[in-house]
């Protein structure tokens, strides 16, 4: 059975833990850390704009839908998607991802995982975001977040414009536990000390790897899963207050809850996959 808690009773316990080991606590992005999908804001606000077109907007969205019911895969929309940002300046990519997060995600991130985040990091645990969305999904919240590493899906960059393609493999499934690995090899962290915090079943491959994987407003599926292998359970419920693309992020994640799959981090959650110049990097997190 799984074990649901509140979370004072989840502080409580990570205060509890023996001392001496090195953790690492990894976060998913989307209805983790955030009420909602990240990338229903940046296609609301793109359709805002002006910026997609009706047939492309009809495309991501039967896509979405396609997805969600198991009949295209992930790479797939992640790579149908990306095309439609060839062309995009890097600078105009980021100023409008920042746009995007200050008026339209920010407002959503849960008062919850704050507290949890801070506990943390009062504990010495190193946090790390890894999520399937893209860069300038992942990044304007990681800031926000005080999060210093964030593994997430790349468009690939070539002089000073998004080429539409995606750099290497999709920060999803497989490639969540690739990521993992690599940041606990890079810590000199054990996996078996490390906590995931998530919401879906796709993120099996690295809740399978860590030692407390936590079901974090958990999916039917995951909800399951989360049952059958004795895993806490918590809900968030706070966030800061509403906005246009916030109430969107939400409605978004009502119709896809009912969906087969979950549709992590990059269907109507995100469907965009966007590199951060250096300046970003520079300024805040490792990418990996």
């Amino acid at each position: 059975m799984s074990t649901p808690r509140t979370l004072e009773e989840h502080l409580r316990l990570l205060r509890e833990l023996p001392s001496g080991a090195r953790r690492i606590a990894f976060f998913d992005l989307d209805r983790t850390l955030v009420a909602g999908y990240t990338m229903a804001a940046l296609v609301f606000e793109q359709a805002r704009r002006g910026l997609l077109s009706p047939r492309q907007l009809a495309r991501q969205s039967l896509n979405y839908v396609q997805y969600g019911r198991a009949r295209i895969g992930f790479d797939r929309l992640i790579g149908e998607a990306s095309a439609d940002f060839a062309g995009t300046a890097l600078p105009d990519a980021e100023s409008f991802a920042e746009s995007v997060c200050e008026r339209h995600v920010e407002p959503y991130i849960y008062r919850e995982a704050r507290r949890l985040i801070a506990q943390h990091r009062r504990l010495g645990h190193e946090i790390v975001m890894v999520t399937s969305a893209t860069q300038f999904q992942a990044q304007p919240v990681a800031r926000r977040l005080g999060i210093d590493v964030v593994c997430c899906t790349q468009l690939e960059v070539k002089g000073g414009t998004l080429t539409g393609g995606v750099v290497g493999k999709p920060c999803f499934g497989r490639g969540k536990a690739s990521a993992g690995r690599r940041v606990a090899r890079r810590l000199g962290v054990d996996l078996e000390h490390s906590f995931f915090y998530t919401d879906s079943l796709d993120d099996l491959p690295l809740m399978d790897l860590v030692g407390f994987p936590v079901a974090v407003n958990a999916q039917a599926e995951l909800a399951a899963r989360a049952q059958q292998e004795g895993w806490p359970e918590l809900r968030f419920n706070s966030r800061a207050g509403p906005s246009l693309g916030g109430a969107l992020l939400c409605g978004t994640a009502g119709q896809l809850s009912d969906c087969r799959r979950s549709c992590d981090n990059t269907s109507v959650r995100r469907s965009s996959t966007f590199t951060l110049s250096r300046r970003f990097v520079r300024n805040s997190s490792t990418f990996c």
